[in-house]
């Protein structure tokens, strides 16, 4: 299997994956986790950051408590995203699933906040508006 696993509550069940933090789990082949509470289930993904989830094949999710890819595709496949920026939060009564960014294979963008242009967030500046 030649898996690896590093820190508290670590798991590597994958081939050749590697997982590093507290309480991550590297189950796709070739996948890697690090950080606090993440997830690679994909074939050769990438999660890191804190409660995130990379579901899908060479997928990168980084930030925290991220929206998972809802492709039906299995986890050896590609999925709707490349990457996610999970932006979600956490509160002793409840949790927040978000994406600040997704990115799909084909290049698409999708931000949740303003697209400035420019050395300071101004109103004249905003993309949406050129």
């Amino acid at each position: 299997m030649q898996s690896h696993s590093e820190g508290y509550y670590t798991t590597a069940t994958g081939q050749a994956s590697h997982s590093e933090g507290l309480d991550t789990i590297a189950s796709g082949a070739h996948a890697h986790v690090e950080g606090g509470y993440t997830m690679a289930s994909g074939t050769a993904s990438h999660a890191e950051g804190s409660n995130t989830y990379a579901n899908h094949l060479a997928q990168h999710v980084f930030g925290m408590y991220n929206i998972p890819d809802p492709s039906s595709a299995a986890s050896s496949s590609k999925g709707n995203y490349v990457e996610i920026v999970g932006n979600g939060s956490y509160t002793t009564s409840s949790m927040t699933l978000s994406n600040a960014r997704t990115l799909d294979w084909d290049g698409n963008e999708v931000l949740a906040g303003k697209l400035t242009v420019g050395a300071a967030p101004t109103n004249n500046m905003d993309v949406a508006t050129k």
